[in-house]
């Protein structure tokens, strides 16, 4: 369903383009078994026009309401409301109303005064959600909206199975093109979210394709399976409409009235926000409908983000080692006391390392082999499949999808899965030949995946490079002996180590990226190895775990030519992988006796060593505020201080810690053989500023007086908060349609509140700089790097009369 409204009393007709971009795609065809149904409201009379067949008439607040109703909110024949995608587009004003705890929002395609009545996001979010009917339970709906302060709809709209995409934040215009005579910006009369297959700037600059239209036709498939999702489409659509609109302001911002730099905003209420919408691929296959979040993620940033980067969970620990390389160190800040945020159930036993997404979305797999999708924030249960043998290693993630190996179980050999991280509907999977599995993590770089298997002597056992995408094999290195080690990957090169099995000897390798063509081989002799290279600064880092010929120790080779460099022996063998802070040049490693070191990465001196419990395969995590976390068989998550090896805490489960530990950006997470998937550390961010009240001492007032304004402010999230609070004032109504007139700006200042603080303040305001007879106070806290209820953020007093009338003076604001 469609609604096309103006833009400055400018009709608007971003919503045919989109129907007919939409449309050149087989799923919008009514072929090859997809059923469409397409309505347009339109203040464009269609009649006599190819879009005739969709028009349904005028955007009124009463059409519009019809549709969703019995159009959007209806069953048609031969239609499974569980495999329903449910889309709701509009383009045209948003109009604005003070609440007593912020502003509401209500689309209105046309002015007041022609009749056309708001629909206040209350209303709307009651008509998309109804208790009734197909759109109650849907699972896939999408909501998008280009108009100004789109953005404010996200904490409403937003709720499980709902995907809302929104032109701009809450306190910000979006922008389009009108009555154009660029032939480059033709046909004209379309908002910039919405966008344009190959847009040019105003002075026909080329641009390219923009918003939501420009990555359809640029058919954006980041995961590639041949179907392009509302989160892939609005990850090319913000890109790309925050591009346009700084390139434009830098043309523009010699005018009186510069273009902003225009940020989209996004609501997911489904996980990843990956509901299918376009099929580029006629043959590729339905991905399936992604599981509804009870908690969704409304991500809203300010206008004022210094960042261009797309808004994310950001740090994600997606593989084993954190990158591809296996540093095992996070940009995040570890938790330094030992709380327990939540913790689930996995229903068996679990040794696997958890994975995170950029999207917020944890991944775990016990020993029964069942993998979990979790809201990392709250361990919210999204999805789960069962992959029919025991998976030990950490599973992977890249581009929306998550990769995992299987032992044999009761299978011929072991499996490898390609996973849609979103609904957990395989993409591919590869069997293994007969006898072999995979115990080692896989590990993603660029567009391939690499994994590792194990095998009885003369099985066929080694390295494989798939297609990520596709699970193509690019290549396949044979070794005689098993890999329990995880690939890592840096400077076009592939390391990994054999372990001896009785008949072979132990081998580190070094193998060209692209080809898999040996660079060079060390001999490591009759030892074991189960831990993972540690690829940094030019140097191999990797343990020993010792046997016939090899002392346990932590072993250093160039990463060019694999000479050696320097080695460290250890008290103890060493299952573990190591891990480096580059910044501290310190590699951080632990032997299984449970003593913890911390070397020189340079010469391997040692500048600590730490006893915990006794360690089989974790690897530590280091935080950036330099706290390292390791998990130990004596059933303990232990927490160090990386300068001195210090034990800050620990936190006892009720089975071993086998799993490494993952870090996010204020926590850790790790699994336990107690079947539990635990995260440690402080709640989740909750961004909350709030104008809560604004009150003056008098109404009525003479042109010598001072008005005394009593404004609370409070911050009502869980994290510190600076911010800048603005005493505006306005003679007109302000973000209303079609002027959307700003308030005056008498002051503004930074503050910074805590957690759950207020604050009443006061300001003396000297009306001789007001040049009307009457006026309305207005606070606005903005500068807000994040923002989870931007409808609080502003609050307007009612009016103030001036009585008398002279000449104006100007004053000095006193804040006090």
């Amino acid at each position: 369903m469609a609604v096309e409204g103006d833009f400055d009393s400018w009709h608007m007709h971003s919503a045919r383009h989109l129907i007919q971009n939409l449309t050149l795609y087989s799923n919008w065809q009514n072929t090859s078994g997809y059923n469409v149904y397409i309505h347009l409201l339109s203040l464009e009379n269609y009649t006599g026009t190819e879009f005739e067949r969709y028009w349904r008439g005028l955007p009124t607040k009463a059409n519009i309401k019809n549709e969703i109703v019995n159009f959007l909110n209806q069953t048609f024949s031969g239609e499974n409301p569980a495999y329903t995608i449910r889309v709701f587009y509009y383009i045209g004003h948003t109009t604005t109303q003070p609440i007593s705890n912020g502003l509401r929002y209500g689309i209105q395609a046309a002015l007041q005064a022609q009749g056309y009545s708001p629909i206040w996001d209350d209303e709307l979010d009651a008509l998309l959600h109804p208790s009734t009917g197909p759109l109650s339970n849907s699972n896939s709906t999408i909501v998008i909206l280009d108009s100004c302060y789109s953005g404010g709809y996200i904490q409403n709209l937003t709720d499980p199975g709902t995907v809302v995409l929104t032109a701009a934040c809450p306190t910000q215009k979006a922008n389009g093109w009108l009555n154009v005579s660029t032939q480059c910006l033709m046909p004209g009369s379309w908002g910039w979210f919405t966008g344009h297959m190959n847009a040019c700037y105003s002075n026909q600059t080329s641009f390219g394709p923009l918003g939501i239209i420009g990555a359809i036709r640029n058919e954006t498939d980041y995961d590639n399976n041949g179907w392009g999702t509302a989160n892939e489409i609005f990850r090319f659509a913000y890109r790309t409409t925050v591009r346009y609109s700084l390139g434009q302001y830098q043309i523009t911002r010699t005018e009186s009235k510069p273009t902003s730099v225009q940020r989209p905003q996004r609501g997911y209420g489904v996980a990843g926000g990956a509901i299918p919408l376009v099929q580029y691929n006629s043959s590729a296959s339905f991905p399936g409908i992604p599981r509804p979040l009870q908690t969704p993620v409304k991500d809203v940033e300010s206008k004022f983000s210094k960042t261009e980067a797309l808004p994310t969970a950001k740090p994600a620990w997606p593989i084993f080692g954190q990158n591809p390389a296996h540093h095992g160190f996070s940009e995040g800040i570890g938790p330094a006391v030992n709380t327990l945020t939540w913790s689930y159930d996995l229903r068996f036993r679990a040794t696997s390392s958890p994975a995170t997404s950029l999207e917020g979305i944890a991944f775990a797999a016990n020993e029964e082999g069942r993998l979990y999708a979790l809201d990392v924030r709250n361990g919210e249960y999204i999805w789960d499949i069962e992959l029919n043998a025991t998976v030990f290693a950490s599973p992977a993630f890249s581009d929306g999808i998550v990769y995992a190996g299987t032992l044999m179980g009761g299978n011929p050999s072991g499996r490898f899965y390609a996973i849609n991280a979103y609904t957990g509907e395989p993409y591919w999977m590869f069997e293994f030949p007969s006898d072999t599995e995979a115990f080692a993590s896989p590990t993603v770089a660029g567009e391939v995946v690499y994994a590792a298997t194990v095998g009885p002597s003369g099985s066929i056992m080694g390295v494989y490079a798939f297609n990520k995408f596709n699970g193509a094999l690019r290549w396949f290195y044979p070794t005689l002996a098993p890999v329990y080690s995880s690939p890592a990957v840096a400077d076009g090169i592939v390391f990994f180590a054999t372990n001896w099995d009785g008949s072979n000897m132990a081998y580190i390798y070094a193998l060209n990226e692209s080809t898999g063509d040996e660079i060079w081989q060390y001999p490591l002799g009759e030892t074991l190895i189960l831990s993972s290279p540690t690829v940094a600064n030019g140097r191999l880092y990797i343990g020993i775990f010792g046997g016939i010929s090899s002392q346990p120790q932590i072993l250093a080779l160039n990463e060019f030519t694999g000479n050696f460099e320097w080695s460290f022996l250890t008290s103890g063998p060493v299952s573990s992988s190591p891990s480096i802070d580059i910044a501290e040049n310190h590699l951080i490693a632990a032997s299984d006796d449970g003593i913890v070191y911390a070397l020189n990465a340079e010469n391997g001196d040692e500048q600590w060593t730490s006893p915990i419990g006794p360690v089989n395969m974790s690897s530590p995590a280091i935080s950036n505020n330099s706290l390292v976390y390791i998990g130990s068989l004596d059933g303990r998550l232990y927490c160090l201080n990386e300068t001195n090896g210090t034990i800050l805490w620990d936190y006892l489960t009720g089975g071993q810690v086998i799993s490494s530990p993952a870090l996010t950006q204020e926590n850790v997470l790790f699994t336990s053989t107690d079947g539990n998937l635990y995260c440690i550390g402080p709640e989740f961010p909750i961004h909350d500023v709030a104008v809560i009240d604004v009150a003056v001492n008098q109404t009525v007032i003479s042109l010598a007086d001072i008005v005394q304004v009593n404004y609370t402010l409070a911050n009502l999230g869980n994290r510190e908060e600076t911010f800048q609070i603005s005493l505006c004032y306005t003679t007109t109504e302000i973000w209303m349609p079609p002027t959307y007139g700003d308030p005056v700006v008498l002051y503004s200042y930074n503050i910074t509140l805590q957690p759950g603080q207020s604050l009443t303040l006061t300001y003396n305001f000297n009306v001789s700089t007001v040049s009307a007879n009457q006026f309305t106070i207005v606070i606005v806290a903005s500068n807000m790097q994040r923002e989870d209820n931007p409808n609080n953020n502003r609050y307007i007093d009612g009016s103030i009369k001036v009585s008398g009338v002279g000449g104006r003076r100007g004053s000095i604001p006193v804040l006090t």
